[in-house]
């Protein structure tokens, strides 16, 4: 399963990327903002499988980032 996980927490992304690891989980993709993780999904030829999304970030927020993924296309 390929995860995208997007938070500007570093410690969370390391955190999450670990326990998912721990879960089996090792295709994961930690960015630290909406417009990062945007380019991650444009520059990857397989759609991911899930995406990780915090909500409160600057820039860019979840609700926000959800909407431009959806736009994406295989999304």
């Amino acid at each position: 399963m390929k995860i995208l996980i997007v938070d500007d927490q570093p410690l969370f992304l390391e955190l999450m990327t670990k326990y998912l690891g721990n879960l089996g989980y090792f295709d994961t993709h930690p960015c630290t903002s909406g417009e990062e993780a945007l380019r991650e999904i444009r520059k990857s030829e397989v759609p991911f499988d899930c995406c990780l999304l915090d909500i409160r970030m600057p820039g860019m927020d979840g609700i926000t980032l959800c909407r431009a993924i959806r736009a994406e296309a295989g999304y």
